[in-house]
């Protein structure tokens, strides 16, 4: 056991032995599992074994559901009617971010234990959740613990751990686009947090040979780096460390299959695939020796612009961008740094780097793979950088006179 910012992580063999002595520490009487049917088969039933002696509830939401918001609201209601004096989560990406803004709103302790290793948001103090069709990051509760079990983790199906690898595929991105904007802005740039993500990259990276052949134990490497990115993002109080615009582009794709009622693609893989695209255009423009007499005025944000592409979420949109975050660019700084910039740019993972790394690992490549055609890629790229009010590469290019979409090429 290792502690990080007061989350105890059980990265380790026999990991689910802990649980005991964890609800005991916390005063944790009354228990309420949250899990799903496969994360029930995975974990679940053992963990019931394990705690025969604890009051517990069980809490399971079936099968394919999705993080909603008011789920959450929901469970909430549950735990104050049963009082309920602790959750414990058993699964990743959904049954995390359920967990822990329920957590968060009984204002009750709660523990993670991971059934895959595909998501970096164990430790970090916010949920992704889905409202009235919008992604939203919402303040949540860290865990208490977070346990991760080799012994189930290496029985993850392939494609989750494939999703894992192509969530922190998505760091070479998002750290370029934070040292970037802080060469053009006031935005602080911390090397040591940035640097924590890096290592987190590079330590599944070097493993990455163990866990496609799913050597035993290997995936407790990924699940490390996976925890350590979101220590990173609780250390820097925001997920600037571990998001930029490869989330921007892989949240709007999913905002788009929640409007069509199209089931939804694991996180990571979309981010994998997402990043790829990003890293090509970012190279693209690298190209680009001299943008002196190129710098333009940004498009105006508002309902004839957006709406094709945001329909009724459109209002919340232009709302979360006003003040445009364009306005904080020093465009003598943009100019003049651009030698750093593009020196930036050319060190991020070359996109069939980046494509190699996903299909070595069995996951998909392209975004046809997961049921999205060229129209939604190139609109994606053009709008998803408004889904949040944060300056990327792909923000800052709204005030340079290139057209981005010539650099995207799909095989």
């Amino acid at each position: 056991m290792k502690k990080m910012l007061d989350i105890e992580l059980y990265n380790e063999k026999n990991a689910l032995q802990n649980i005991p002595n964890i609800i005991r520490k916390h005063n944790i009487d009354n228990l309420l599992i949250v899990c799903d049917d496969n994360t029930y088969k995975a974990a679940g039933k053992k963990i019931e074994e394990i705690l025969y002696d604890i009051n517990i509830k069980k809490f399971n939401i079936g099968k394919d559901q999705y993080a909603y918001k008011n789920l959450c609201e929901q469970l909430h209601i549950f735990c104050k009617q049963n009082n309920i004096t602790g959750i414990l989560g058993v699964g990743t990406g959904t049954i995390n971010d359920i967990c822990k803004y329920t957590a968060y709103l009984s204002e009750i302790p709660y523990i993670i234990v991971a059934t895959a290793p595909y998501m970096d948001g164990f430790c970090y103090t916010v949920a992704e959740l889905i409202d009235d069709g919008f992604k939203r990051t919402l303040d949540a509760k860290v865990p208490i613990a977070v346990l991760g079990d080799p012994e189930i983790l290496d029985n993850a199906p392939k494609e989750l751990i494939s999703a894992g690898i192509g969530d922190l595929i998505g760091k070479y991105i998002c750290l370029a686009d934070w040292k970037i904007s802080s060469l053009v802005t006031d935005e602080v740039y911390d090397e040591k947090i940035a640097e924590i993500t890096r290592q987190s990259v590079n330590q599944a990276m070097d493993s990455i040979e163990d866990i496609i052949n799913n050597k035993e134990g290997s995936t407790l490497k990924l699940m490390d780096a996976l925890c350590m990115s979101g220590i990173a993002m609780a250390m820097c109080g925001s997920s600037r460390p571990a998001s930029g615009a490869e989330h921007h582009l892989s949240h709007f794709w999913e905002m788009r299959f929640l409007a069509l009622n199209k089931k939804q693609i694991l996180h990571g893989t979309k981010v994998g695939i997402s990043s790829a695209i990003i890293s090509q255009i970012y190279h693209k423009l690298s190209y680009v020796e001299n943008i002196s007499h190129l710098i333009k005025n940004p498009p105006v944000l508002n309902e004839s612009y957006l709406y094709n592409s945001y329909g009724k979420l459109t209002d919340e949109v232009i709302n979360d961008n006003y003040p445009d975050p364009i306005e904080k660019i020093d465009r003598n700084k943009l100019v003049s740094n651009w030698t750093e910039i593009r020196k930036i740019l050319k060190s991020i993972v070359q996109p069939d780097k980046i494509r190699q790394l996903l299909k070595i690992t069995g996951g998909s490549i392209y975004p046809s793979d997961i049921g999205i055609d060229n129209a939604l890629v190139f609109e994606g790229v053009k709008f998803c950088r408004y889904l949040r009010p944060r300056l990327t590469m792909l923000r800052i290019s709204d005030i340079i006179d290139i057209d981005t979409s010539k650099y995207i090429q799909i095989p």
